[in-house]
């Protein structure tokens, strides 16, 4: 498309957003604190490779962890002109790829059928008779609280890739404490899979390991999915758990070309079985890989950079690496890359954007929190 569209991409960069833009297509590392330009910088690698025909856009497959997430993607993907990047949840391109692989899965139906599509009813009735099962007493007398304690037992399992026998050997040192003994948990899983492959429905967790399994036993399925699909980017890595890290390897097969954006330190979904390992271990499983870390934060004031530096002195996942704030200095535009001299309104030290080109100045909007618009 041109030196000039790439240089469109570019424009706006800093230093280290530009090295984890202009990285060769392969495994890529980036670890990028609050307020750095993550996503800015997730996006504009993938605009920079589709610009200069490295990675062409509809070859490109990128997951997050949330629709919200995935929307800002597509939005950004899309101003950058390179809308045709698939941009979904993990569960959200499972559930996709299942419904159009389902008969050589062998299972009954057109597609798949979701024991929760219409809410939690149906969902908590499976536990809850699985749990009067297991205690021999009717369904309608098994406490609620239980039956909450199973699902949380039930996505935390499923989340770290776990049968029922791994999960009463592994709950115990995880440090695992439901309501009720762990071989009652293990055993209303044996009873709640049992039904459900009965009944020909799938839950929610169920989309991950189905469609790794599909994958991993259905060569000509893998063989189409990894021809569609040959670059792979995961934004907010350090909330990727062990089934979603065992469907990216599927999707992946021997290949290495994926790019990972994430920050152990910003880790919202332990409780739910993600492991921070998997982002500080990614150079253990790609020697070669390319490291940036993205220090600049542009969202925070001065003193709140330097507090945090002071708090993270000594501690592991900091070393080697301070903040720097950027505060003072005005960002880039995002649809054109133009900076602009730093002005602030009076009592304040934010810069505005009072001086990007008229058609590029933010608009405020649901998802806006200020008048100038984070990286």
């Amino acid at each position: 498309m041109g030196d000039a569209a790439a240089d469109r991409v570019l424009a706006g960069l800093d230093q280290e957003q530009a090295a984890a833009v202009l990285a060769p297509p392969g495994p890529v590392r980036v670890t990028a604190g609050a307020g750095t330009g993550k996503t800015r910088t997730l996006t504009h690698r993938i605009a920079y490779q589709h610009v200069t025909g490295a990675v062409p856009a509809h070859v490109v497959l990128a997951v997050t962890h949330s629709t919200r997430a995935a929307g800002e993607l597509r939005d950004r993907l899309g101003r950058l002109g390179a809308g045709t990047v698939q941009a979904r949840t993990f569960h959200a391109a499972a559930l996709r790829q299942l419904r159009y692989f389902w008969r050589a899965t062998g299972l009954p139906g057109d597609g798949p059928v979701m024991l929760d599509a219409d809410g939690k009813g149906a969902y908590y009735r499976y536990l809850r008779g699985a749990l009067g099962a297991t205690l021999r007493t009717p369904a309608r007398d098994v406490d609620a609280a239980m039956v909450t304690d199973l699902a949380t037992e039930l996505t935390w399992a499923a989340a770290r890739d776990l049968t029922a026998d791994e999960y009463l050997a592994q709950a115990t040192p995880a440090g695992r404490r439901p309501g009720m003994a762990l071989a009652t948990v293990a055993a209303a899983m044996r009873r709640y899979e049992t039904a459900k492959r009965a009944a020909g429905v799938l839950d929610f967790a169920d989309l991950l390991t189905s469609c790794a399994r599909l994958l991993e036993e259905d060569e000509q399925v893998a063989t189409a999915v990894r021809e569609q699909y040959r670059s792979f980017v995961v934004d907010e890595y350090q909330d990727t758990d062990p089934a979603q890290q065992r469907l990216l390897d599927a999707w992946l097969g021997t290949r290495d070309d994926v790019t990972v954006v994430g920050d152990a330190r910003q880790a919202v979904y332990a409780f739910k079985g993600a492991d921070t390992a998997l982002l500080q271990g990614f150079t253990a499983r790609f020697p070669h890989a390319v490291t940036v870390h993205l220090v600049r934060d542009y969202r925070s004031t001065s003193q709140v950079v330097d507090a945090a530096n002071r708090l993270m002195t000594g501690r592991p996942e900091a070393a080697g690496r301070r903040w720097s704030g950027c505060w003072a200095r005005a960002p880039p535009c995002r649809s054109c890359g133009a900076r602009t001299r730093t002005t602030r309104t009076r009592g304040s030290s934010r810069p505005s954007a009072a001086g990007w080109p008229q058609a590029c100045r933010p608009r405020r909007s649901r998802s806006c929190t200020g008048s100038t618009p984070r990286p």
